[in-house]
């Protein structure tokens, strides 16, 4: 069975952050032991800043730490194999359309649909709350309602029985996740620009970066693939083991 190490798409940082290199660290040390690749993977596609400019200090940041890797994969080379999963997705009835509240500041970061507020990542909240009103952590502004036609995406209700998360003890995080995700569904579409979208039932829709890259695994052709990351990730790994489910 062929087999790959891969990290999470990680942002380019510069190499002072040195927590955010024992990801590479640990996903080194498994390819050796493994005799597998290691990929390591990079997230550039972003809606509100240009990370292409940090990719030449990243990569050197990678190297001066003596971090090896066999291969470099980075998500704006990849686009035409999300659309394909997009597509895929779609054909197989896990992606429609629907009415939606939608709460929306004036730059655009926070765009959270209403009924979901009340279970989003704590880790990764993007606004806070003042006198009762949604208020964006970057351009401070509150959120407003809008009634908007959505595209959505459902894992209708599969059993994931196969999920392996080391350590144990975040397996418990895993059955919540299942429990919250699996029994509802995703928002992939944006309002803002993205700089990808589609087009579904001759509406025009940009697509979420986060949902876009949610589909990496389907773009490596190892059977097998171990994905590392530190916990505060859990979710966005469960969620990238669920699109994984429906491979192409």
């Amino acid at each position: 069975m062929s087999r790959a190490i891969l990290t999470l798409p990680m942002m380019p940082i510069d190499g002072s952050n040195y927590g955010k290199f024992v990801t590479p660290i640990i996903c080194e040390t498994l390819s050796n032991i493994l005799n597998c690749n290691y990929y390591h993977c990079i997230n550039i596609l972003d809606s509100f800043n240009d990370r292409s400019t940090k990719i030449d200090s990243y990569i050197s940041s990678l190297d001066a730490n003596n971090i090896h890797y066999d291969k470099l994969w980075f998500d704006n080379e990849n686009i035409l194999k999300f659309l394909n999963n997009i597509q895929f997705l779609i054909k197989n009835g896990y992606i429609f359309e629907m009415d939606s509240i939608i709460y929306r500041c004036e730059c655009g970061i926070v765009e959270i649909e209403k009924n979901k507020i009340s279970s989003c990542n704590p880790n990764n909240l993007k606004f806070n709350y003042d006198n009762g009103n949604l208020v964006c952590k970057y351009c401070g502004t509150i959120c407003k309602e809008y009634n908007e036609r959505i595209l959505a995406f459902t894992p209708k209700n599969i059993k994931l029985d196969d999920i392996q998360v080391l350590p144990g003890y975040l397996n418990k995080d895993i059955k919540t996740y299942e429990h919250t995700v699996l029994n509802s569904y995703t928002t992939i579409s944006r309002n803002r620009n993205t700089g990808i979208s589609i087009n579904y039932n001759g509406n025009n829709y940009n697509i979420g970066i986060d949902f876009l890259w949610a589909t990496y695994l389907n773009t490596f052709s190892e059977e097998e693939k171990i994905v590392v990351s530190g916990n505060r990730m859990l979710y966005q790994l469960f969620s990238k083991r669920v699109r994984k489910m429906f491979s192409t």
